[in-house]
């Protein structure tokens, strides 16, 4: 599981997403971190479905919200759900759908 122990974009050393372009993590408006998570979640689903291991799910998970430029982000993948939160320094997370 990737949890917030250090930077989202820290966390891609390693995987398939390492040697991308990212931007830098800044706050992400309500409507703008839900589509992104709704989105993220779906590609998870995907790849879950068509039997991607558990890290290559994380990572790309990972992979989408840092590109939109969310950090503190919590990834779960679990043998059926999965979950993700965004959580932003001083604000209420938003809504998920998953």
């Amino acid at each position: 599981m990737f949890s917030d122990d250090a930077s989202t974009g820290g966390r891609r050393p390693g995987t398939t997403f390492s040697p991308g372009v990212f931007p830098e993590p800044h706050d992400v408006d309500e409507p703008t971190a839900v589509a992104c998570m709704r989105f993220a979640l779906r590609h998870g689903r995907e790849l879950f479905l068509a039997g991607a291991e558990t890290r290559a799910i994380e990572s790309a998970i990972v992979a989408v919200t840092v590109r939109w430029g969310m950090d503190h982000m919590t990834v779960d993948v679990t043998s059926r759900p999965i979950q993700a939160q965004y959580a932003p320094p001083g604000a209420r997370p938003p809504p998920s759908s998953g």
